[in-house]
């Protein structure tokens, strides 16, 4: 198995808020911030700014192992 060296800790923060906010979903689109579904609406996050392409591709390689 392999280890994963990076530590997703601005995701956790985001999930951690998604949970605060009863989300069940969290959406990461680039050009827009991100967006929580609460009761089937969908939020902008409180805080959040405009992802771009960099930041998600940073986020999801954060929870990725290196194959992947």
């Amino acid at each position: 198995m392999e280890e994963v060296t990076s530590h997703p800790t601005e995701l956790r923060k985001m999930l951690d808020a998604a949970i605060a906010a009863q989300a069940s979903d969290l959406h990461l689109t680039v050009g827009v911030p991100v967006i929580f579904r609460v009761d089937g609406k969908l939020l902008a996050a409180p805080h959040e700014v405009v992802l771009t392409g960099e930041r998600v591709t940073k986020l999801v390689k954060s929870v990725l192992l290196p194959r992947q």
